[in-house]
């Protein structure tokens, strides 16, 4: 089964979407289940994990109503209150629903000492319990304190998303690789390839520019882990959604039948799904 591993659906409002300004204005706007499906159709995906894109507990409801009424929604991300002392509550709740498959936190906005913050550690010991994956959202200095994360909760399933917004706009690899080697050393981490256009010039990047960084991805994690996600609606900004899937889709074509049903739909579904 194809499945895109990783994007967003919401009803906008300035409000609860306030990180959508100035660049990212041309994404204010709706985008819902009925927008995405013909795009999963045309590439002959069936179906994809919706992953939380506002930090509200209103946001767990909406995206598993969502993935209640459309059936290809095969996954939902969600979001809880780290810093909350209602926060296992909350997992637990959570768990009530079969679709809620992970959490995510944005730890991208947080300062890299976040990472292995007593809240933080907290939040993640509790999440093997309900059976939650957990959405790691890095930049590139938080990559360093969560290989000490992702050691310390080693039977904690983690994956990467946006392998981990290297700066492609600068061409700029290192410490980038370096730091996602040490990370990828721990097994229980994967990697989404996803919003990497995001992080190059939208109005100016090439696809074997976007490429280059899949392949390294790809070599430092393996085949078994790395999975295809598109971003989508967020991804929009620098290319439409055929586009972006398939500069993962065209760079993986010589690889064999096993591998490419793995990045593109299997190594997901195993991480998410069981």
């Amino acid at each position: 089964m194809k499945l895109d591993a990783h994007q967003h659906f919401w009803k906008y409002n300035q409000q609860d979407y306030s990180w959508i300004s100035g660049d990212f204005m041309p994404i204010a706007k709706d985008f819902m289940p009925k927008d995405l499906k013909p795009l999963l159709d045309e590439l002959g995906f069936e179906g994809c994990i919706a992953v939380q894109a506002r930090e509200s507990l209103i946001e767990n409801g909406f995206l598993l109503d969502l993935a209640e009424k459309y059936d290809f929604i095969k996954g939902v991300v969600g979001w809880v209150d780290v810093y909350s002392p209602d926060m296992e509550k909350q997992l637990a709740q959570c768990a009530e629903h079969h679709k809620m498959v992970g959490i995510r936190h944005i730890t991208q906005k947080e300062e890299p000492d976040f990472v292995m913050s007593i809240d933080h550690l907290a939040m993640v010991k509790c999440l093997n319990k309900y059976e939650f994956t957990y959405d790691l959202l890095l930049m590139p200095p938080h990559i360093k304190p969560s290989v000490d994360l992702c050691l310390k909760f080693h039977s904690q399933p983690f994956v990467v998303d946006h392998i981990a917004k290297p700066y492609i706009k600068n061409n700029l690899v290192e410490p980038w690789r370096s730091d996602l080697k040490k990370l990828a050393d721990c097994e229980n981490v994967s990697c989404k390839l996803s919003g990497m256009v995001t992080e190059a010039d939208w109005d100016n990047w090439k696809v074997k520019q976007i490429q280059e960084y899949a392949e390294m991805v790809i070599e430092i994690f393996g085949i078994e882990r790395v999975m295809i996600g598109s971003d989508w609606p967020v991804s929009t900004l620098g290319c439409d959604y055929g586009k972006v899937m398939n500069i993962v889709i065209d760079l993986i074509n010589t690889f064999s039948e096993d591998e490419q049903k793995a990045i593109l739909g299997e190594n997901c579904s195993k991480f998410y799904l069981g």
